[in-house]
Order: C-alpha cells, then sequence, then structure tokens
C-alpha cells in the first residue's frame, strides 16, 4: 500500500466519474473520490475517513485498481507562485499568452484541471473533462479561453489574470 505521505489525483476517469455520476461506483467509493483532490495525503484522507466511518486503505486500493485516481508524480513542477499583481492584461487571450515554458499536453491539461476546481470548483467539472479530453494543444488553447471566461465570471478580473499567469508555466509545448 502506498505511504501516508503519497498524494492522490482524479485520473480522467476519475472526474468523469463524478460529473456523470458513475453508478458503478459504491457511496463509499464516491466519497472518497469527492476528497481526492491532489492536495491531501492518504494520511490526510485517512484522517477525514476516520471521522465519516471510511476505510480508506481498502478504499483507495481500490480507485487506484480501477484507475479512478493516480499518484501525483512526484518531481513535478511546483505551481507558478501566484502574484497579486498580475502582469498580464486581464483582458488578453489565452490563445496569444507567450510561455514562460512549455510542457507536455497532459501535464498541461493536470494543472489546467487542478487550478479551475481550485478556483471554481464543480461548477467547473464538465469544462474539466473537455480539457482532459483534449487531443491537441490548439484544442487545449481553445478550451483555455473558456476556462478564462469561467474563471473572471466566478471570480472576477483579477483571478482570472492570475489564472492566466499561472497557466503561463504549463502551457502544451
Amino acid at each position: 500500500m502506498a505511504q501516508a505521505s503519497t498524494i492522490f489525483q482524479k485520473s480522467a476517469k476519475g472526474a468523469q466519474a463524478i460529473a456523470t455520476r458513475d453508478h458503478t461506483l459504491s457511496p463509499r467509493q464516491r466519497s472518497l473520490l469527492i476528497l481526492v483532490d491532489g492536495k491531501k495525503s492518504l494520511g490526510d484522507l485517512d484522517k477525514l475517513g476516520a471521522a465519516t466511518g471510511l476505510q480508506v486503505q481498502d478504499l483507495i486500493a481500490q480507485l487506484l485498481e480501477q484507475q479512478y485516481i493516480e499518484p501525483v508524480q512526484t518531481g513535478a513542477p511546483a505551481a507558478a507562485p501566484a502574484t497579486a499583481a498580475a502582469t498580464e492584461d486581464p483582458g488578453s487571450p489565452a490563445a496569444r499568452m507567450e510561455p514562460i515554458r512549455t510542457v507536455p499536453l497532459k501535464e498541461a491539461q493536470r494543472f489546467a484541471v487542478r487550478r479551475l476546481l481550485d478556483l471554481v470548483g464543480p461548477a467547473a467539472e464538465d469544462l474539466c473533462i473537455r480539457i482532459e479530453g483534449t487531443r491537441s494543444s490548439q484544442d487545449f488553447m481553445q478550451l483555455l479561453k473558456r476556462a478564462e471566461a469561467l474563471v473572471r465570471s466566478v471570480g472576477g478580473d483579477e483571478k482570472a489574470a492570475r489564472f492566466l499567469q499561472e497557466m503561463r508555466s504549463y502551457l502544451p509545448g
């Protein structure tokens, strides 16, 4: 079994299962899958599960086996720090962003999904599923425009600008 410090995130299959209320998951599996966010360690999940009666170790093993979750890659670059005064113009389209660096498409997708869920919450799940399903950088960038608009509508111009600034380190190459 994984160490208590291991951090898990939803796979594309897991995010889709939550969004579509997949009936193949048991209620306990679904409850734990909702808690998996790419930030909480197995130890954190164990503590949360103990408070609600979940058998976290067994459920994590099941979710891993069924590919609803995956461990967060160790050694992955940390998110770019958010700055209060982002250098991007809040009205600038995401497609014209100059990348600080480029990453593989899958890494860009994971980062965008994590940030969207952090900033917008469950209202972003449908867009997150579409982002995870993109096959090209061009499709990803089109959906990034929609993500920017969603963040702006929920959090305002400053949050949208910060989202774009953070994404500059995670644009697909």
